[in-house]
């Protein structure tokens, strides 16, 4: 195998390998994200005092 095609081999294994690692990063992200807002939506319902207030997203607003 000559070097050039060993080269072609070791990033596109690389780049099949980064793109589900990369894609389970950011639902991790998201899902902590969401569970923050749960947590202060469940405080403001409480009627906690001095609750953070959640701040509508845009892209949430139109639907």
């Amino acid at each position: 195998m000559s070097a050039g095609a060993l080269l072609y081999v070791l990033i596109a294994y690389g780049i099949l390998w980064l793109i589900p690692v990369v894609l389970l990063i950011s639902i991790l992200v998201r899902m902590h994200h969401v569970r923050r807002e749960i947590a202060t939506l469940r405080q403001r319902l409480d009627g906690a005092p001095n609750a953070p207030h959640v701040v509508q997203r845009a892209d949430d607003a139109e639907t």
